[in-house]
Formats: structure tokens, sequence, C-alpha cells
């Protein structure tokens, strides 16, 4: 329903590991588990525990990072977020997650971002135009400043 309102798309793939996305339903983790290959999720929601019998069922490893909405991640959760995708990937070079939070533009947003400058040592600027290009709907996290301005 979100995405025939908004025109926002359910979830968007930010490379060949990584597929940022809003709450999953049952129907998405089954398409995403068929169709994308994800095997293992991160959960950003606090308020939202997964489908624990339906990854039982299928296989799938979940990661709760429980942030609550329109919170930061903490700290600790992020680099945590950040070190289950890269062992996923280490583990398994045709890993593919999905991270989620509520929408996909926040919780997650920020793990991604953060996922993006480790993985591919980009600028913060760099990440954050990958995942708007990927995501639009994804809150603007960097406050950029073109430090080639004169004061």
């Amino acid at each position: 329903m979100l995405g025939c309102v908004t025109g926002w798309e359910w979830y968007t793939r930010l490379d060949r590991y990584i597929i940022l996305g809003a709450l999953p339903t049952p129907a998405h983790i089954k398409q995403l588990h068929s169709k994308e290959r994800v095997h293992t999720i991160i959960n950003l929601c606090a308020e939202f525990p997964g489908y624990k019998s339906l990854y039982d069922d299928l296989k799938l490893k979940q990661t709760i990072l429980p942030t609550s909405d329109f919170t930061i991640p903490h700290l600790d959760n992020i680099e945590r977020g950040v070190e289950v995708i890269l062992n996923s990937i280490q583990d398994d070079s045709e890993a593919c997650i999905y991270l989620h939070c509520k929408a996909g533009r926040g919780r997650s947003a920020i793990v991604a971002l953060c996922y993006l400058l480790r993985m591919y040592l980009l600028t913060p600027s760099e990440a954050q135009a990958i995942l708007l290009r990927c995501r639009p709907q994804v809150y603007k996290l960097i406050m950029l400043f073109d430090t080639n301005q004169k004061k």
C-alpha cells in the first residue's frame, strides 16, 4: 500500500550484497528468498521481532539491532550491522542480505551508508549519492558542506 500512495519501492538493491527496504511482509520474505537469494535479514526495528518461524522454515538468519522508530541507531548497533554484513560476505561470496527498518529510510539507511563507506572506502558524500540514487526516499543523512567556499 505504501508504494501505491508514495510511489516508493518496497525495497531496492544497493549492490550485489545488500537490499535495503521497508518492513517485509511474509510474501516479501518468500520473494526475497527465492528470487533475490536473501539468506540474512538485518532488522533495525525495536517494534518488530521478525517472523521467526518463517525464517526458520526458509533457513534465514536474522540479526535484530533494536532501535526505536525516529531515532538514530546506537553506534554499537551500526558497527554490529556492518560487521554482520561483512562477515556474511566473507563467509559466502554469493551472500545477499535484506537490511530493513519500518520504511527503509532512516535506521536501516544509516547502517547501509556505513556499510558503503567501509566496503568501498568512499567519502560520506559519495556514499550518500549512491544511497540516494538507488533509494531516493532515504532521509538525506549527511549534511554536505562545500569546503571550497570562502569563509
